[in-house]
């Protein structure tokens, strides 16, 4: 896969010591940049023209979504670039690694850290043409805006595993054209690639998709503290980094899983037509490890 990156994801930012900031993608920075548009006029695929506006009128007010998701002045175009990059992404099997994140974005909302759905936009875009879509989300969160745009698809699958217990509380269940796999904090590789052979390559098997959506997040890794214990606490905008890293590893323990499972979804997709789309992932460091286990 090759990388589609533009400093142009580095525009949304705060002051709050937010975990989901421009440090995250501080080891790509010096990657040669994407030649993107901007995105707003695939916004309509999947978020209500309300939502759409009212974005635009938080942002100009720097006022927060919701209780976990900042904007400033800079926030809808770069929301719109990370967009393109995904559309982009899914017409040349490319790793779009944008930010904001999209997954928890849903119809006509924004949270943790989500503004617009990246990747479901990509999605509606392939199946506006005519493909089969299976979206494959490894996000420690569960990917709910995701499951909301695409459930009543017909050719396209939304399959989730996620830590449960955790923000945001949803994909506890399964359905026509979802399934959903909550596993325990503390996840490890035997485990997660034991499930991946065992569920996900069947589900593919018996979905026959023309092209794999990796909603990619890297909050799973072992390295990730993820923001398990900053989104939805209501109170960031209070808190400092160094309280937030406290809180977040006293909170939850999230999954332990190191390079090995990357290398087995990687594995698992290369058959077919794939692309990705950053999601997750809070240490820098986390990110280049797992970006890097696709890219080569």
């Amino acid at each position: 896969m090759k990388l589609l990156y533009n400093s142009k994801f580095l525009g949304h930012s705060c002051n709050a010591g937010h975990p989901e900031s421009p440090e995250r993608l501080k080891f790509f920075q010096s990657e040669e940049e994407t030649r993107l548009i901007n995105g707003e006029q695939y916004l309509e695929l999947c978020h209500s023209r309300q939502y759409i506006s009212l974005v635009k009128e938080y942002c100009k007010k720097q006022l927060w979504l919701s209780q976990d998701t900042y904007t400033c002045a800079d926030s809808f175009e770069t929301a719109c670039y990370a967009v393109s990059a995904a559309v982009q992404a899914s017409e040349s099997n490319a790793f779009a690694l944008v930010r904001p994140p999209g997954h928890h974005a849903g119809i006509a909302s924004g949270e943790g850290f989500c503004i617009f759905n990246n990747i479901a936009i990509a999605v509606k875009r392939l199946l506006q043409k005519g493909q089969r879509v299976f979206v494959f989300d490894f996000d420690l969160h569960h990917g709910n805006g995701t499951q909301e745009i695409l459930e009543k698809e017909p050719n396209a699958f939304y399959f989730s595993t996620h830590q449960a217990g955790i923000y945001p509380g949803t994909g506890m269940d399964s359905g026509k054209n979802f399934t959903n796999i909550p596993l325990n904090a503390g996840c490890r590789d035997v485990e997660y690639v034991r499930l991946l052979e065992k569920k996900l390559s069947p589900a593919l098997k018996a979905f026959k998709p023309d092209v794999v959506a990796l909603s990619a997040g890297f909050d799973s890794y072992y390295k990730d503290f993820s923001a398990k214990g900053f989104l939805g606490s209501g109170k960031e905008s209070e808190l400092s980094k160094e309280d937030f890293t406290a809180k977040a590893q006293a909170s939850a323990l999230g999954f332990s899983l190191t390079k090995r499972s990357f290398e087995k979804i990687k594995e698992l997709v290369t058959p077919y037509n794939h692309f990705a789309v950053l999601e997750g992932g809070y240490n820098p460091e986390s990110i280049r490890e797992g970006v890097n286990v696709f890219l080569e």
